[in-house]
Formats: structure tokens, sequence, C-alpha cells
């Protein structure tokens, strides 16, 4: 049998050329599926060890703001001082801590709100496809809110601002010192010094959000101080916090600033024009560093 074959191999020289075809094609498959195998793992190595993408569509920072004179320009009036006494946190280089509060910043997309524990007020906008802006200030303790919409804002914030605390006419004038860490983590430190403030800087480039924004009056030695205290930009869990609370301040009822003159017989609303809330749209009256980190001197 074996003979027979070999006979038959030698009177057909198509055919061995055909299994040798075959035996080339087989061995050129084998490697190439074992380059292929070895090239995969080798790239999922390499992405293993590479930072994941940072989501900034969905994020929840929380921000403490202090404001820090010198004791050199807090009053010696015996009344106040026995008030400031009460409130004053001793603080390095000769400061005391006059004020403290939390902001929290939250982002969905083109939603984003700034949110004030204390006072219970969040300020929501959303950036329409149009590049409008329409603004939503949310009173917890009334458990109502005021619809702005583009038009009714007297002073539209820079867009960059309401996602980031931070101008980009700001960031702009900044020199870069130095920057640390590398992927989500990174910090690039950016400092600019005027005639009348210095400000410095500790950004998360890849977030977008300070992690410390320091601006001191070089005329009256205030620090204004803005500090991340917690950041959550897993997706997942961002997400679920982000959802939940807008969820819970579009179930509130608001109302449109243009009817607010119309509403009187509203307690909420009788109150928010009588104290003058309802006419100020410029929401960054409740925010300690808004001052000088928005705007460039």
């Amino acid at each position: 049998m074996e003979g027979a074959f070999a006979i038959r191999l030698r009177r057909s020289p198509s055919l061995i050329m055909k299994m040798t075809n075959t035996i080339s094609l087989i061995l050129l498959l084998v490697g190439s599926a074992a380059s292929l195998a070895s090239a995969l793992a080798n790239k999922i190595d390499k992405t293993s060890a590479l930072p994941r993408l940072c989501n900034t569509d969905y994020v929840v920072a929380h921000f403490e703001q202090s404001a820090l004179i010198h004791e050199s320009h807090i009053q010696a009036d015996s009344q106040l001082e026995s008030q400031a006494d009460s409130q004053l946190e001793s603080h390095a280089e000769g400061h005391k801590k006059v004020d403290s509060q939390e902001l929290v910043l939250i982002r969905k997309g083109q939603r984003v709100a700034h949110y004030n524990p204390q006072q219970k007020i969040a300020n929501i906008w959303f950036l329409s496809k149009h590049n409008q802006q329409q603004l939503t200030r949310v009173f917890e303790p009334y458990q109502q809110g005021i619809e702005y919409q583009a038009d009714e804002l007297k002073a539209p914030s820079q867009w960059h601002y309401v996602r980031s605390l931070v101008k980009q006419a700001l960031l702009t004038r900044m020199t870069v010192e130095k920057t640390d860490g590398q992927g989500c983590q990174q910090v690039q430190h950016y400092t600019l010094d005027t005639a009348a403030h210095q400000y410095q800087l500790a950004w998360l480039s890849a977030v977008e959000i300070p992690q410390e924004l320091v601006v001191t009056n070089k005329q009256n030695g205030r620090i204004n101080r803005l500090q991340l205290v917690k950041l959550d930009v897993d997706n997942r869990v961002a997400k679920q916090v982000a959802n939940q609370q807008f969820a819970k301040w579009d179930a509130l009822p608001t109302t449109d600033y243009a009817d607010v003159g119309d509403n009187e017989n509203n307690p909420f609303l009788a109150k928010m024009i009588n104290q003058g809330f309802s006419n100020s749209t410029n929401h960054q009256a409740n925010h300690h560093h808004a001052n000088h980190s928005t705007h460039s001197h």
C-alpha cells in the first residue's frame, strides 16, 4: 500500500505540489494565530497598565470655601471681638478663618449644579445645543424653585466656570510651574501674580476642576481658598449620585421668573421678592472665591 502510494506520488508531481502548498498554508495559519494571540496578550497587558479614561460627564466634587483674614485687619472693637471669638479659628501665619462653607459641584452631561448644603440652595444650569444657558434656583427649605430663561439672566456665566469653578480667561493667563501625577490624577500647578492679587491653582486637568485655588489680596492680606475635599469620578458611583440628586430637584415645583410678580399670594415667592432672591441671578454671590477666581486683574 505504501509502495503504491509512493509510486503514485512520483507519477503525480501536481499532487505533490498541492500537498506542499496545503502544509505550508497550515503552518502559516498556525504561526499567524500564535502571533495574533501573543499580540493580543501584550495589548491587554499594556492596556491594563494604563489609567482608565477619565469621566468628565458625571462628576460629584465636594469643596470647602474659606476666607482667611490677617489678625492685623481684624477690628479691635470689643463687641465685634467678642462675637468673633466664638467664630474665628486660629490659622498659620497670623491669619484667622472667618468663614467656611461647603460647595458641591455635580455634573450630569450638559447639566451642572452648584449646591450649598448650609443654605440648602442649588443653582442648576443647563446648556442647550444652541449654547444658551438656563438656570433653575432651588430652595430646599421651601421645596420650590425659580426658573430663569436665557434672556432673563442678567449676566450669563461662562460655561467653563460653571463646569469647573474657574474662568477660562484666568486659566489662560496663568503659568504652569510644574506637573505631578499622571492620567486622571495629574495635577498642574499654576501661578499668576498681578498688582492686586496672587493666584495659586492646583488643577486636575483630566477632570477639569481645581484641587485647590488660593487667592491672596495684596492690599488687605485676605486669603480666599477653595479646597477639594472629596471627588467622585467613578462612572457608576458618580452617575448614580448625580441622577438621584437631579431627580430629587426636578421633582420640586418651579415658577418661571417672568411669573413671579403675579404670584405674590405664594408665601415662598412673596418672601423671595422681599428679600431680592428672585431678582438676584448672579450665582457668584454665594462663592467666596468668585470675586477673584473669575476675574483677571
